[in-house]
């Protein structure tokens, strides 16, 4: 018998109940981001084998949504080698499903066209024009220019769409980030046909009311919470503060990375990305349920933690 995170809560109200005096959603969603950004931002690079044993591992703990790859040159993330071949030899569960970056149709093409394990594609921009130069080598409008194809396939392969905004919340070579410039990138994605947009506090700077500007800017242009993820850094813990004012806001699904894998790259002082564990307990702890089994996600963290040292 599974040990879950929550017990069962039939005495709730259909999706939100109190805590605190504030309303919180009966269920989150969460997005396990580890065998991605959280082994990309790790100094040690893992063999291809571990990498499998780690996601197949997750796929058997009740989480729905792992993101197991980005289909990139491995020369300049040596991380993420052989990802389409790691892909495409995983055992998947039917109830899971598999989430990869791609950059351009290309990579689509080689690592997504038949391949089975597949189930949502995601792109990827910044809300820092600077970054965007650096990181994807290009401008906003021409990303979005080259999003187009790769979604197109996708809508006709029939996978889901997600769109991701890095620096949403903070730029390390631009500073602050206007929640207009968030708002104007996230009707872009929806205009593209995304299905969900990740939030993403690239470099750790997020606090409680820069990310209530952004949702409060969400709601004066009629964007729905429902269709934001949220991805966090844990600076100084602040990572849950974060997460419950989401939470307050409609938002209920977040990124974690089993056993806080991966950091910030571009500042080390800062701390990485908010635990599966971390997120798991604080919903224990409000008996707001996740169906996935808290127990085993602790083995996990406590091995591949051991992985990533050796």
């Amino acid at each position: 018998m599974r040990r879950y995170s929550t017990l069962p809560l039939p005495y709730f109200r259909d999706f939100y109940k109190t805590f605190e005096g504030f309303c919180f959603p009966n269920e989150i969603n969460i997005i396990e981001v580890g065998p991605r950004d959280g082994l990309q931002n790790e100094k040690k690079v893992l063999p291809l084998n571990t990498r499998k044993e780690l996601i197949e591992r997750l796929s058997n703990t009740g989480i729905k949504n792992i993101e197991i790859g980005s289909f990139v040159n491995d020369k300049i993330i040596p991380a993420m080698k052989d990802s389409i071949q790691l892909s495409k030899s995983l055992q998947k569960p039917k109830n899971v499903n598999y989430s990869v970056l791609i950059p351009n149709e290309k990579q689509y093409l080689e690592g997504v066209i038949g391949n089975k394990n597949i189930d949502e594609v995601v792109l990827f921009v910044s809300a820092s024009d600077t970054f965007n130069k650096l990181n994807i080598h290009t401008t906003l409008d021409t990303a979005f220019k080259r999003f187009e194809d790769i979604a197109l396939h996708a809508k006709l392969d029939g996978l889901s769409l997600r769109g991701s905004i890095s620096c949403a919340l903070g730029c390390p070579y631009e500073g602050h980030i206007k929640p207009s410039k968030v708002i104007d990138i996230i009707e872009r994605y929806l205009s593209l046909g995304v299905d969900t947009i990740d939030i993403a506090d690239t470099i750790g700077c997020g606090t409680r009311n820069k990310i209530i500007n952004i949702l409060e800017e969400c709601l004066n242009n009629k964007i729905p919470n429902e269709r934001l993820t949220g991805h966090f850094h844990d600076t100084k813990d602040s990572a849950l503060t974060l997460v419950e004012e989401c939470m307050k806001r409609g938002v209920t699904t977040f990124h974690t990375s089993i056993g806080g894998l991966g950091g910030c790259p571009y500042n080390p002082t800062k701390a990485g990305n908010l635990s599966t564990e971390k997120l798991l307990y604080y919903c224990l702890n409000r008996e707001i349920e996740t169906n996935i089994d808290i127990c085993e996600i602790n083995k996990i963290s406590r091995w591949i933690r051991e992985q990533v040292k050796q």
